[in-house]
C-alpha cells in the first residue's frame, strides 16, 4: 500500500468542499461562524428538544444544559436562586473551556429568568459578560423560544411528573421572555412549530 496515496485519500475524504449549489460554504460558516448560540424560554417552550436537533447541525460543536449541571449537586435546590446563578458561572467557564479546545458553536439551554423588570441585572447579561470578558470578539447568538398561552399550558400538561408542571410560573416566564430581551437577542414564536421548524428559523438566522 502506498501509504501517501492512502492518507491524500482520506484527507479528501473528509475535507468539506464547495459545491454548485453553495450548500457547502453555507455550512463551513454555520461551522466556524458562531462561538455561542443560546437557547432561553419558559418550561415548556421546546428549548432541550430544539437545542438537539439544533446539534445534529455541528459535528464539532458541544451541548450544555444548565439544569444537566444543576442537577450534579448532591443537595440541590431548584428554587435557590444564588445557587442557579453560580451554575451559570460555572457553566459559563465550562463554555470557555470548550472553545479553547475548539468545540464550536457551544449550544447553551437555560430559562434565563429574571422577574423584576427594573433590575439592571439580569442572568443573561451576567453570562455572557463573562464570556465576553475572557474573549470580546466572540460571536454569540441569543434564540428566546416563545409559546402562546394555551399551547404552553398543553405542553406542560403533557410533561412526566418530574419536570416542571407549573402554569403559572411558567407563564411568568414566558411573558418576560417575551418583553425582555438583550440586543443580540432573537425571539422565535414556536407555537405553532415543529421541532425541526424552530430549528430551520434558528439555523437562517444565524
Amino acid at each position: 500500500m502506498d501509504i501517501s496515496n492512502e492518507l491524500s485519500r482520506i484527507l479528501e475524504k473528509y475535507t468539506i468542499k464547495k459545491d454548485t449549489t453553495g450548500q457547502s460554504s453555507a455550512e463551513i460558516h454555520k461551522l466556524i461562524g458562531n462561538d455561542v448560540i443560546i437557547i432561553k424560554g419558559a418550561p415548556g417552550s421546546g428549548k432541550s428538544e430544539t437545542a438537539k436537533k439544533l446539534s445534529l447541525h455541528f459535528k464539532k460543536g458541544a451541548r450544555i444544559e444548565v439544569d444537566t449541571i444543576r442537577s450534579m449537586v448532591i443537595s440541590v435546590d431548584w428554587i435557590d436562586w444564588q445557587e442557579h446563578l453560580n451554575m451559570l458561572k460555572i457553566t459559563a467557564n465550562m463554555t470557555l473551556d470548550f472553545l479553547r479546545y475548539n468545540f464550536k458553536p457551544v449550544i447553551v439551554i437555560d430559562t434565563f429568568f429574571t422577574n423584576d423588570k427594573d433590575k439592571d441585572y439580569s442572568e443573561i447579561k451576567s453570562f455572557t459578560d463573562i464570556l465576553y470578558k475572557s474573549k470580546n470578539d466572540l460571536s454569540v447568538k441569543i434564540f428566546a423560544l416563545y409559546v402562546q398561552d394555551n399551547e404552553l399550558k398543553k405542553r406542560l400538561d403533557l410533561r412526566p411528573d418530574y419536570l416542571l408542571k407549573d402554569f403559572p410560573l411558567s407563564k411568568i416566564i414566558n411573558d418576560v421572555t417575551l418583553n425582555i430581551k438583550q440586543d443580540n437577542e432573537t425571539i422565535v414564536d414556536s407555537t405553532n412549530l415543529t421541532v425541526e421548524e424552530t430549528v430551520n428559523k434558528i439555523l437562517n438566522s444565524l
